[in-house]
């Protein structure tokens, strides 16, 4: 959790007026190899050091919790039985992620089940230039469209006015472009296996603790 997570996590809170974000710990993400990600013990308490001190921001242990793979329906199905008198819950991903999502577990089904936020994400590396179109909000509609057209159902329309695709008998999908903050938990990961610093890069409790144990060096 660097700082650049942070930023766009608020912009996203601010922008949608949402009265807070679950950040959820992917336990066993599917789409990674178990030998490259930190303990889920690490993960949580890094986690929770990242969003003390902003009640807006909610660590959820649901995926922690449940035993297997972490599909994104089965946390969805959970949360929305765990929290039966929300009245609205969104699904806040990167576009990276969703421009992906068909690779996931019954993805058509999440297109019935909850709104989406779709947020832009930074360059995938440090020495990436910086494109201004590319964290445009019309480039990201114009993407969305194309994923959406494609593989979830070609009904899928913008709405006039509206950072927003809605489809007859389908939840809406909305995006928005963040700040881009050029972090990368790939430039982080690199900077400790060279014990450079990390600081100003993730909150400072965060880079104490990597620091007393030892990760990713």
């Amino acid at each position: 959790m660097h700082l650049g997570h942070l930023r766009a996590a608020q912009e996203i809170r601010d922008g949608f007026a949402l009265e807070c974000i679950y950040f959820i710990l992917s336990a066993t993400p599917p789409h990674k190899p178990s030998s490259k990600i930190v303990s889920t013990a690490d993960r949580l308490e890094m986690l929770k050091l990242a969003l003390s001190g902003n009640p807006d921001f909610i660590v959820s242990d649901i995926e922690a919790l449940r035993p297997g793979p972490s599909y994104t329906i089965d946390t969805v199905d959970q949360f929305k039985k765990s929290y039966p008198s929300v009245s609205e819950l969104f699904l806040i991903i990167g576009i990276d992620a969703f421009l992906e999502i068909e690779t996931w577990k019954s993805y058509k089904d999440l297109f019935n089940r909850i709104p989406m936020i779709v947020m832009s994400r930074p360059p995938v590396s440090g020495n990436d230039p910086y494109d201004p179109w590319a964290h445009s909000t019309g480039f990201m509609a114009e993407q969305i469209e194309r994923k959406l057209k494609q593989h979830i159902d070609p009904a899928y329309r913008k709405v006039y006015g509206k950072n927003m695709f809605a489809a007859p008998n389908r939840v809406p999908v909305l995006f928005k472009a963040v700040t881009p903050i050029g972090i990368t938990s790939t430039m982080i990961r690199e900077l400790r296996r060279k014990s450079a610093s990390i600081r100003y890069l993730v909150p400072g409790r965060v880079a104490e603790y990597i620091e007393e144990k030892g990760l990713y060096s």
